[in-house]
């Protein structure tokens, strides 16, 4: 996937380094719940820990900041990057020329019939209403990673492009002819992930 950095890390196992944190992040922090503040504290280390190593710098050296639409980058820095996380699992994409969105969801029961009605395609529902039920699923949950990867790249909030992007294709294991590219990555068991990414030079 053309040198593209991905690393994992189960949450439980990261110890929160807050020292290393801005005033934003801090002033954050205090906002949130104890169990959303023990979630963020983490992750947010873990970040900061694999940005830090990949521009070879102090973890709290890292500068980062939001887009209009909420993706974070870091600030007079080259690096680009994407982070997801899910259950007990973060993942983070990196690459010093593409442009990333990654998404990570932990399977577990939900209304498939209702969400693949209300968020899916015409074509994706009919290809849906062919499976067995027993994949139903599994099948969902690789169809939604790629739409969160696809949105999050082009940084456009869901739902609006949800039904508007149809992974039939991608998910018959037909390679995609956009100038994007989304890849299924290979997660732990019991979790899907999908990363989408582009160069530089075919944004706009």
């Amino acid at each position: 996937m053309e040198n593209i950095t991905i690393r994992w890390q189960r949450i439980a196992q990261i110890c929160p380094q807050i020292a290393n944190f801005d005033h934003q992040e801090l002033d954050r922090l205090r906002r949130l719940s104890p169990r959303q503040g023990s979630r963020f504290s983490r992750t947010r280390t873990y970040l900061r820990q694999v940005l830090g190593t990949y521009l070879q710098t102090h973890p709290q050296s890292v500068k980062i900041a939001y887009t209009d639409s909420g993706k974070p980058f870091v600030v007079n820095n080259p690096v680009y990057f994407n982070l997801s996380h899910s259950g007990d699992l973060i993942v983070v994409a990196l690459h010093d020329r593409y442009c990333l969105g990654i998404d990570l969801e932990q399977i577990k029961p939900r209304p498939f019939a209702h969400l693949i009605r209300r968020y899916f395609s015409l074509a994706e529902q009919q290809w849906f209403s062919r499976l067995n039920p027993a994949d139903l699923g599994e099948q969902f949950y690789r169809s939604w990673v790629i739409k969160e990867a696809y949105s999050k790249l082009l940084e456009v909030r869901l739902p609006h492009t949800l039904a508007e992007f149809n992974t039939v294709p991608l998910l018959q294991g037909k390679p995609d002819s956009q100038a994007i590219t989304i890849a299924e990555i290979p997660a732990p068991i019991g979790y899907k992930c999908a990363l989408a990414y582009r160069t530089l030079q075919l944004e706009g």
